[in-house]
């Protein structure tokens, strides 16, 4: 699977925006479909919409909620919209400051993974436990459990 890239997706904005040039003309010249096209001109088109429309009252502090951002990636947006309150930001809505937020917020990396499949009877994972000790009458006895997880169905078995 190949991604478009950042350098495709502006030559896309190029053709569509400065050149005026038909979807697709863009697809046949660039070697795409044109639905490819039609959605980065789509998504250019929502994000600044978005981002217009949404950081009206936001422009004065902007400098503040980036620098923040910077120094503390995982703030919530509830604490940096009371932090902008203090000053002097206007707006009422919490939930669109949020958004707002989840715009500038810079994105963080995406882990890759394997998802790790077995077939049924395949895999177990095995433990023990220990509960310490009982005393019934005279006798003292270690408490413990063996438990055993199935991979495939994920049931347990505690003796």
């Amino acid at each position: 699977m190949t991604f478009l890239g950042s350098e495709n997706e502006a030559e896309i904005l190029r053709l569509a925006f400065n050149e005026e040039w038909p979807i697709g003309t863009i697809a046949k010249q660039l070697g795409m479909h044109r639905s490819v096209v039609e959605r980065v001109i789509a998504q250019s088109q929502d994000i600044a919409a978005v981002s217009l429309n949404r950081q009206k009252l936001v422009v004065n502090h902007l400098d503040f909620i980036s620098e923040t951002l910077k120094k503390y990636p995982d703030i919530h947006a509830s604490r940096l919209f009371a932090m902008v309150k203090k000053r002097g930001y206007e707006g009422r809505s919490q939930s669109h400051f949020r958004k707002i937020i989840s715009d500038i917020r810079p994105k963080k990396a995406q882990e890759a993974f394997a998802r790790l499949t077995t077939l049924p009877g395949e895999q177990a994972q095995v433990d023990w436990a220990d509960f310490g000790k009982l005393t019934v009458g005279k006798a003292t006895h270690k408490l413990m459990a063996f438990v055993m997880t199935l991979s495939w169905s994920r049931t347990r078995v505690v003796n």
